[in-house]
C-alpha cells in the first residue's frame, strides 16, 4: 500500500503502539473496576484504548489523505516483519518476567534491537521522512541517563523520581540543541513523564501547564495565547469531569499550600 502522507503514518502508529502498551500493561499488573467504582487499571485503560482507537484512525489515514507529502512511499516494512517485531517483543517481555521479575528490561532490550534491525535493513532506501530521527546510538544514550539518573536519585533521595525528572529534561535539552528532527516526540514524551511525577507535589493545576506548555514547545509553531487558551480550557474540563463528577483523588493545588481555594 501506498503511503499518501508519512506524517499521519508514523504518528497514527506511534499511538497505536503507545495506547496499547499502557492499556495491556494495566489491565494486566492492576484490577480494572467498573465506571462507579474505578480500580487502578481503569483510567489508564480506558485512556491507552482511547488513544490506539485515535492513532488506529489516524494511521489509515495516511493511505487515503488528499494532502500527500513529498515523501510519499510504500510501508517500509511487510506484515511479517511486524508479526515479528510483536512476537519479538512478546517472547522478550516473558522471558524477562520469567527470570527477573520484570518484563521491562526486555521490551527496552528488543525494542532497541528492532530499532538497530529496521534502521539497518528497512529504513535504509526509505525516503528522509520515513527515516526516523535519531539512531541507535541516541537511543541507547537515552536509555543510559533514564538508568543512571534513576539510580543515583534512588540511591540518594531514596526514590527514582528527582531522578527520572532530570533524565527528561537532560534529554528534551540535548534533543533541541542536537537532534531538532526528534524534538516533538522527545518533548511530548518528556512532559507526560513530567506530569505523571509532577502531579503528586504540585498538583493537578501546575502539573497540567507543565504538560501543555512543554508539549506544545515541541510542536512547529508555539503561541503563548493559544496554548494559553488550550491549558485554560484543559484545566477547567479536567477539574469538572475528574474531580468534581468522578470524584477522582486529584490533588488539585500543591503541597506546599495549606488551603486549597479550590474544593
Amino acid at each position: 500500500m501506498e503511503i499518501r502522507n508519512s506524517k499521519d503514518f508514523w504518528a497514527g502508529l506511534m499511538f497505536v503502539v503507545v495506547g496499547l502498551f499502557f492499556m495491556l500493561w494495566a489491565v494486566a499488573q492492576y484490577q480494572m473496576g467498573t465506571a462507579v467504582r474505578m480500580g487502578p487499571a481503569y483510567f489508564p485503560a480506558v485512556l491507552g484504548g482511547m488513544l490506539a482507537s485515535l492513532g488506529a484512525v489516524i494511521f489509515l489515514r495516511a493511505f487515503f489523505s488528499r494532502l500527500t507529502d513529498s515523501a510519499a512511499g510504500r510501508i517500509p516494512f511487510s506484515a511479517k516483519d511486524l508479526a515479528i517485531g510483536v512476537a519479538s517483543l512478546a517472547l522478550a517481555a516473558w522471558a524477562s518476567r520469567s527470570f527477573s521479575g520484570s518484563a521491562e528490561s526486555g521490551i527496552l532490550a528488543a525494542a532497541f534491537i528492532l530499532s538497530v534491525l529496521a534502521n539497518r535493513y528497512r529504513l535504509k532506501g526509505a525516503s528522509a521522512s520515513l527515516r526516523l530521527s535519531f539512531n541507535a546510538a541516541d537511543f541507547v544514550i537515552g536509555v543510559v541517563i533514564f538508568y543512571v539518573a534513576a539510580q543515583l536519585s534512588f540511591r540518594y533521595a531514596r526514590n527514582s523520581d528527582y531522578g527520572m525528572l532530570a533524565a527528561a529534561a537532560l534529554l528534551s535539552v540535548l534533543a533541541v540543541l542536537f537532534r531538532p528532527g526528534a524534538r516533538p516526540l522527545v518533548l511530548v514524551v518528556a512532559s507526560g513523564i513530567a506530569y505523571g511525577y509532577l502531579m503528586k507535589p504540585l498538583g493537578l493545576i501546575l502539573a497540567t501547564a507543565v504538560l501543555v506548555f512543554i508539549s506544545a514547545f515541541g510542536g512547529h509553531e508555539f503561541k503563548w495565547k493559544e496554548v494559553t487558551i488550550l491549558y485554560v480550557v484543559l484545566i477547567v474540563f479536567s477539574i469538572l469531569v475528574f474531580v468534581k463528577a468522578l470524584s477522582l483523588p486529584f490533588p488539585i493545588c500543591p503541597d506546599f499550600m495549606d488551603s486549597c481555594p479550590i474544593r
